[in-house]
């Protein structure tokens, strides 16, 4: 499931990051996601990520647990 998550970030960031979101027919929350999952994937391994498997989850990563 989704949730809500509020932070800061420069407004000139913020700006350009809505233009491309446009560019893209996407929002910037769907950008947001994929960008933290390239970089949670590109983490060592102690961070895993699968695919759900539910058919509400098509196209949509899940973050397992942290491996120990």
């Amino acid at each position: 499931s989704k949730i809500k998550f509020t932070t800061t970030i420069e407004s000139e960031l913020l700006e350009k990051i809505k233009i491309q979101a446009i560019k893209e027919h996407l929002s910037v929350s769907a950008i947001l996601e994929r960008l933290i999952i390239e970089y949670l994937s590109s983490l060592p391994s102690k961070i895993k990520l699968e695919f759900c498997t539910s058919i509400a989850c098509v196209d949509v990563f899940c973050i397992a647990t942290v491996l120990q």
